[in-house]
């Protein structure tokens, strides 16, 4: 199993949890540009380039940071629970575990939780994020064979295991459009939340994805991409078994196929209710009777925060002023936390 840091400091009568990962995105050996890499850290100008300066290897210090700068101005503050992880990026349970024994211990009162692994637009401000995308993932699996046969001698005759996965896939994704379960009603506060940080972004939404010549992004409204990125559900195949490698494929029609797919709702969407959905709409009348199978490995809610109030939003404002040199604005981040 994965470790788990968990730190306590003393402080007055409330509760704060803290929590942030220890784990980082794969290396990405070779792709980074010349003078860079994943484990030799480089300062230009005020960005610091590295595996993990972003996600999540700045949580621990801005936690143990923001602790020492209280101290330090002999400000009170809650008492402090940390609690630092390390398999989020893996997409391992072993989190889960912990929680479940640490909310029947230390976690029994929090006060205010502070998730410090999400996103910002710029570093002149403080940012806080309002929502969060869930996430439901599912191992598809289509079997017509006992054994894979020749494609000259059963083409035609035996159904070819990845076409059903597709057909199977138009019922969950039709045109570009997933079934209408996975989609929500946006709040008028998100809503307005996205049109800001899209004028802030001067519509510069997709310009930093490592976009092929000609390529373009699934919709030409800036506003409405922001959208599909945090509150619409998205579907993307993210791995394959029963496929060999090119250099090893002769005519064979092969026995199986099976897909990962992942899949991204909106908040305030139940990711158990879609798992059920999905499952048994992938599973029912299979084509050709064939054998299909379809396993939930991953069911994780969204998040939505309650409305801030207006003497909430004027303290994080002066709060923002005064440590960096903006009001604070809002962030609406596209992936899953757990």
């Amino acid at each position: 199993m994965t470790h788990l840091i968990v730190a306590e400091i003393e402080g007055n009568d409330k509760v704060a949890l803290m929590y942030a990962h220890w784990d980082k995105q794969p290396p990405l050996d070779g792709l980074w540009r010349e003078g860079l890499g994943p484990r030799s850290p480089v300062v230009e100008g005020d960005l610091l380039y590295g595996r993990g300066s972003a996600d999540d290897g700045y949580g621990t210090y801005a936690a143990v940071l923001t602790i020492k700068a209280c101290q330090k101005m002999k400000l009170g503050h809650p008492k402090i629970i940390m609690v630092l992880e390390g398999c989020e990026e893996s997409g391992k349970n072993d989190f889960e575990y912990y929680l479940k024994k640490l909310v029947k211990t230390k976690l029994r009162k929090i006060d205010y939780v502070f998730c410090l692994d999400s996103g910002a637009a710029s570093v002149d401000r403080l940012w806080m994020t309002t929502s969060l995308r869930g996430i439901v993932a599912f191992n598809l699996t289509v079997r017509v064979l006992q054994d894979p046969v020749h494609s000259g001698d059963a083409g035609g005759i035996v159904p070819e295991s990845f076409r059903i996965c597709r057909i199977l896939l138009d019922r969950l994704c039709s045109k570009g459009k997933l079934i209408d379960d996975l989609y929500t009603k946006i709040p008028e506060s998100r809503l307005e939340e996205t049109k800001k940080l899209c004028e802030f972004a001067k519509g510069q939404v997709y310009q930093y994805y490592p976009f092929l010549p000609g390529v373009r992004p699934e919709h030409e409204d800036p506003t409405e991409l922001l959208l599909r990125r945090t509150w619409r559900p998205s579907l993307a195949v993210t791995g394959a078994e029963g496929l060999p490698p090119i250099e090893h494929a002769g005519n064979v029609l092969r026995a199986s196929t099976t897909l990962r797919l992942s899949v991204r709702i909106p908040p305030l969407v139940d990711a158990r209710q879609v798992a059920a959905k999905v499952v048994e709409l992938l599973t029912r009348d299979p084509p050709y009777s064939a054998v299909v199978e379809a396993e939930c490995v991953d069911a994780s809610d969204g998040w939505n925060a309650t409305e801030f109030t207006p003497e909430f939003k004027g303290e994080i404002n002066r709060i923002s002023k005064v440590c960096f040199d903006g009001s604070c604005r809002i962030f609406l981040e596209m992936s899953t936390v757990p």
